[in-house]
């Protein structure tokens, strides 16, 4: 029985992260519209449309600033 519940729940595991792409991406990068993103992939995720948006979304520059390390030399002196 475990064997027949394996491959389905692996099938809905991949969509659900498929269907999160942009939000993951989004969150990944620091993106300043994460939530904006992650709502937007929620509720219009399932459209084509939707999902495309939000990836173009996820993707733009909009991101926070990182931390520069202050321990890490660099590489051109």
């Amino acid at each position: 029985m475990l064997g027949e519940l394996f491959p389905g729940a692996l099938g809905i595991l991949v969509a659900l992260v498929l269907y999160f792409v942009p939000a993951i991406v989004a969150g990944r990068r620091s993106h300043r519209n994460f939530k904006a993103i992650l709502a937007l992939d929620f509720f219009l995720g399932w459209t084509a449309l939707g999902w495309v948006v939000a990836l173009v979304w996820s993707l733009t520059d909009n991101v926070l600033p990182r931390p520069e390390n202050q321990d890490s030399t660099p590489l051109n002196q």
